[in-house]
């Protein structure tokens, strides 16, 4: 059976899928179908890190939809998702690198069209959480384009990814690309 591997509205092989829900089935304790505080902690141990209680609370948070206040699977797909892009995002090199494939004209800055093209397919996997409509993509041109020049330069991306690291911290959010302000 060669050829592409599927994927699921996130984005992620179905293979992967299958390694993350093992690994969350493993964690699931009482066999309830989530993980709660106890078993996230246990479960990112065992992956060597050690989340305070306010980090744990906070991982929760950002994905818990129905506030039960455990993780359902769907739920823990959101927050790996979350967690690699914010590592990618956080990583100057790995958005330069980013950066660079999308600038295929090598002009050092992205236009609004290309980057409006790139965003609103990135979630076509019909998760309607994952798409980002046409206006969402503009608000955030326009929030990365800090000189109004209708072009995004490398710089000006950083700065962006930065400031949307720092302002979702804790905020309930499906991507990095959520520009819903959800509390």
């Amino acid at each position: 059976m060669g050829g592409q591997p599927t994927k699921n509205p996130l984005g992620l092989p179905e293979e992967d899928v299958a390694v993350f829900r093992g690994t969350f089935d493993a964690f699931d304790a009482d066999g309830g179908g989530s993980i709660d505080r106890d078993e996230l902690r246990d479960l990112l141990m065992a992956f060597g890190m050690f989340p305070s209680e306010q980090e744990l609370d906070q991982m929760i948070h950002e994905v818990d939809e129905d506030d039960s206040g455990e993780i359902e699977f769907d739920e823990f797909l959101r927050m790996v998702v979350l967690r690699m892009e914010r590592n990618m995002m956080g990583d100057k090199d790995a958005v330069r690198m980013g950066f660079d494939v999308l600038d295929t004209e090598k002009t050092g800055s992205l236009n609004s069209e290309t980057l409006e093209e790139i965003l609103t397919h990135r979630g076509t996997g019909g998760d309607d959480k994952m798409t980002i409509t046409t206006r969402e993509v503009q608000s955030m041109i326009r929030a990365a384009d800090v000189d109004n020049s209708g072009e995004v330069e490398f710089e000006e991306l950083w700065l962006y990814a930065e400031r949307r690291i720092k302002g979702q911290e804790g905020q309930r959010v499906d991507s990095m690309l959520d520009t819903r302000n959800k509390k």
